[in-house]
């Protein structure tokens, strides 16, 4: 039986693939506006901040948690990917959000992991800033690849836990 660390390697890996060999085919129409601009507009129910939009899904009473795998696959059948964060602006939209929305102390999944041995984003991008809690990352019992983040900064976590997720997505694309 094949562990879940090997499966979400698997499935990280399978999607990083297919989307270098797969291209999709949009019309002028579906990408652009007026003056050739992308949509300003976010799918109904996701935030907009700069060039990205973001979907907050939060763990309740009628909405269970996800595992950080079905999150990112959530995300991905929603056209986009889980949260990567460019800068100490964009993390402060987030916790922003978080605060103004009353789930700041919620835990919800990003898409920084250490599923590879080392930390990186699953959607590729590069990014030099990080918002590690106080003694984070510690990988605690060597089983912690997946990052939650709440208001009070991100955390190393078993990827199993069942959390909130934040999805994010390309103005114009996905939708």
């Amino acid at each position: 039986m094949l562990s879940m660390l090997v499966l979400q390697q698997y499935v990280v890996l399978h999607y990083l693939l297919c989307s270098l060999l797969s291209f999709t085919t949009l019309t002028t129409a579906q990408i652009l506006t007026n003056n050739g601009n992308f949509h300003v507009t976010c799918p109904n129910g996701w935030n907009k901040y700069g060039k990205y939009c973001y979907f907050f899904y939060s763990k309740n009473f009628t909405q269970p948690g996800k595992n950080w795998l079905d999150s990112l696959l959530w995300c991905l059948n929603n056209g986009g990917n889980l949260l990567s964060v460019a800068d100490e602006a964009e993390n402060s939209f987030i916790i922003n959000t978080l605060k103004s929305e009353s789930m700041e102390t919620q835990r919800f999944w990003i898409g920084f992991n250490a599923l590879q041995r080392t930390f990186a984003w699953s959607d590729n991008t590069i990014s030099h800033f990080f918002n590690w809690r106080q003694g984070q990352p510690n990988n605690q019992l060597g089983r912690e690849s997946c990052v939650e983040i709440n208001s009070y900064g991100w955390n190393d976590h078993v990827c199993d836990s069942l959390f909130g997720f934040i999805c994010k997505i390309k103005k114009g694309i996905g939708f």
